[in-house]
């Protein structure tokens, strides 16, 4: 391409109004134009653009000019004056683009160095400030001919070449006091390897990148407390120390937790000196995913006190002696009791600091004070070992509160029970009942002993103890005497004991929460903790049906046919009307299923039978300040079996007599006549107005 030259003298000419004055010489100098025919002939023909002494095209403009409609008329110096002064802006920008690029020490000119050049200049900036490149502020194409040449010859001084295109300076007289710069523009490359300054970037900004990341670790590493940093950055001061934001049980401090550290590690208590957890790992809800399972029992060795039990021990001439952890007549805890040839014994060389045998079990036929002495000389040095919670009832009668109870007891040792159910109290592992046998009927043949036989009644369904003790092993009179049979002495680590023969003085509750972590696990099996639904719940439970044939000790007491049906009748109504949610559930397992009774009693707000055993289900209701336990009576009969349950509890208790309603501040003195009234009569009107203002409580 031939080069095309021009002087910026010439188009400051121009902008001052001396166009007259433009020549056609290519060096810039000004002079006459020849003229005749001389000068016609020997003349050659020049562009517009060339006659202006201009490179930009001055006849593009002006056809650009006629096409746009800028004016009526287009005159002839318009597209002169237009050309000369977008060249010079062109030069000027280039100019000031040169320098940009110099100045981050690059040797090409990249559209960031246009932008620079007109955003530091305060007239460009002026002129060009809404000024923008099209397709998002980049070059889409760079034609041929502006690409950079690598030839440089034949210019002369004060020239640079930019693709083809000589610009001779006049540095002296340009209208700014500033030179221009023109660098040698190459194409860019992507994949040229960076240069120094471009390395220092990348590491720099991986430093500050992996710093700010995992800025908790960083600032440890420092030696700088990050939790007194982060106060530093919001509200605090920067604190120097020893400060560790992981705490001793492996989690954040409380106050770096957040959703998701919660979400992995969960956000119960550890307490110093016990397991981590608040209990529910113990169990899991029925039929809940992903793996439709409940999580029973683990392999592991059992823990009291936080020491590992071993299945045997070797004491020498240390016998382990009997402790006492809680003791009221009829409930005791007791440390080391040993069991050896049906015999139960309590070591010990203070038998005056034990409470007497009889506050224990009574009659205490088979258990015994002995000392270290004779205890050495009776059991050798080294004996088996029943590790964890062993729960025992020595009462030889059924009862529907034996779990209660014994749960009652074993919660003294915990004063610090929560309403969500946390405890520090290990699960039991096993629960002797040593006066019932297994089944009811005889033993059958040795030959064939897998004959289905009917179990006995333990006075607790038993479904329940699998759900709400999953960990715990019902042993009855042959398990229990398999360990007085065998050759060596077994110390059973603990063992929490209710006996109602020697007294029926509960222990004090130390924690009004104290049933919440077996009413939790109970409710966990039955997947009714994540329920959302707010209606309140009437459940009445019955045994209409109940053949004459199954009563072996009393008659089962239930409601007159036709009071029974106006009572579920008119509850039905009431509850239809007032937008509560009403079940009927019998207590015979042939009508409804364990799992339906006690998924509907677990989920009321008021139950209500026949007074007897099965309303002692009511334990596991949530409490609430509505929550009460209703109970039916026959005349000149009533016993305090279930308002004890319900007062023990925190649950509201009321007692029906006919038409007679008594609360918990008048129950009526116990009386247990000989002959019981098999069938009750009561008052369907009164029961459900008193239902419903109870619901109405607030």
């Amino acid at each position: 391409m031939k080069p095309i030259f021009c002087s910026l003298e010439r188009v400051r000419e121009w902008l001052l109004g001396d166009g007259d004055k433009i020549s056609d010489d290519p060096t810039g100098k000004s002079g006459k134009s020849s003229g005749g025919k001389a000068g016609g002939e020997g003349g050659k023909s020049q562009s517009r653009s060339a006659k202006a002494g201009l490179q930009f095209p001055v006849g593009r403009v002006h056809r650009l000019l006629k096409k746009g409609n800028y004016a009526q008329r287009v005159g002839a110096g318009a597209p002169v004056y237009l050309a000369a002064v977008l060249e010079y802006l062109a030069a000027e920008i280039l100019e000031l683009a040169g320098n940009a690029a110099r100045d981050n020490k690059k040797q090409r000119i990249v559209p960031r160095h246009l932008q620079l050049a007109i955003r530091n200049d305060e007239e460009l900036n002026k002129l060009l400030g809404d000024v923008v490149i099209s397709q998002g502020g980049v070059v889409p194409h760079i034609e041929s001919q502006l690409l950079p040449t690598k030839s440089g010859k034949g210019r002369k001084e004060g020239e640079e070449e930019y693709s083809g295109l000589v610009i001779r300076t006049h540095f002296h007289r340009l209208p700014y006091s500033r030179s221009l710069f023109v660098p040698f523009i190459s194409s860019m490359r992507w994949l040229a390897p960076p240069d120094r300054r471009e390395l220092t970037l990348i590491i720099f900004c991986l430093t500050i990148f992996t710093f700010a990341y995992n800025f908790t670790n960083s600032t440890r590493f420092l030696g700088i407390d990050a939790a007194a940093t982060q106060g530093v950055l919001g509200f605090g001061s920067l604190g120097f120390g020893a400060s560790n934001i992981i705490g001793s049980d492996g989690r954040k401090l409380a106050r770096w937790r957040d959703a998701v550290e919660n979400l992995i590690f969960g956000d119960w208590g550890w307490d110093s000196g016990h397991i981590a957890g608040d209990g529910l790992e113990r169990s899991q809800a029925l039929g809940v995913e992903p793996h439709h399972a409940m999580w029973m029992s683990g392999k592991e060795i059992p823990k009291v006190n936080g020491i590992e039990m071993q299945p045997f021990v070797s004491w020498g001439r240390n016998v382990p002696t009997v402790k006492v952890l809680q003791h009221t007549p009829g409930h005791s805890v007791l440390d080391n009791v040993i069991l050896f040839k049906g015999n139960v014994y309590l070591v010990t060389d203070d038998p005056g600091g034990l409470p007497s045998l009889n506050s224990i079990v009574s009659p205490p036929n088979f258990w015994s004070k002995i000392s270290t002495a004779e205890a050495i000389e009776e059991f050798g040095t080294y004996g088996g070992r029943l590790g964890g919670v062993t729960f025992i009832s020595t009462d030889p009668s059924l009862a529907n509160s034996t779990l209660h109870e014994l749960w009652r007891t074993y919660s003294t040792l915990d004063p610090s029970i929560d309403a969500e159910g946390r405890t520090i109290l290990p699960q039991p592992q096993r629960l002797f009942m040593p006066f019932f046998h297994p089944f009811t009927d005889p033993d059958p043949p040795y030959e064939n002993p897998m004959l289905p036989r009917p179990r006995t009644d333990t006075g607790f369904h038993p479904f329940l103890v699998k759900a709400a003790f999953p960990q715990m092993t019902v042993m009855f009179d042959q398990d229990w005497m398999d360990y007085h049979f065998m050759e060596v002495p077994y110390v059973v680590e603990r063992m929490v004991i209710v006996d109602r023969n020697s007294g029926n003085v509960l222990p004090e509750v130390v924690s009004p929460y104290w049933w919440e972590p077996i009413r939790k696990q109970l409710s966990t099996y039955l997947n009714l903790e994540n329920e959302k639904s707010k209606k309140k719940v009437i459940t009445y439970v019955h045994r209409q049906n109940q053949h004459p044939q199954y009563d072996w000790d009393s008659p089962t007491p239930k409601l007159r046919a036709e009071d029974h049906e106006l009572l579920v009748k008119k509850l039905e109504k009431m509850a239809y009307s007032y937008g509560h949610e009403f079940n009927v559930v019998s207590a015979l397992d042939f009508e409804t299923s364990w799992h339906a009774r006690i998924s509907s009693i677990a989920r009321s707000t008021v139950l209500l039978g026949a007074h007897g055993s099965d309303l002692m289900d009511g334990m596991f209701m949530r409490r609430t300040p509505q929550t009460t336990v209703i109970e039916f009576f026959p005349q000149d009969r009533f016993v305090r079996d279930r308002a004890t349950m319900a007062h023990g509890l925190g649950m509201h208790y009321v007692a029906w007599c006919n038409d007679q309603k008594y609360t918990s501040d008048n129950l009526p003195p116990i009386s247990k006549p000989e002959n019981d009234e098999a069938t009750l009569t009561v008052n369907a009107d009164l029961v459900v107005q008193t239902v419903r203002d109870i619901l109405s409580r607030s």
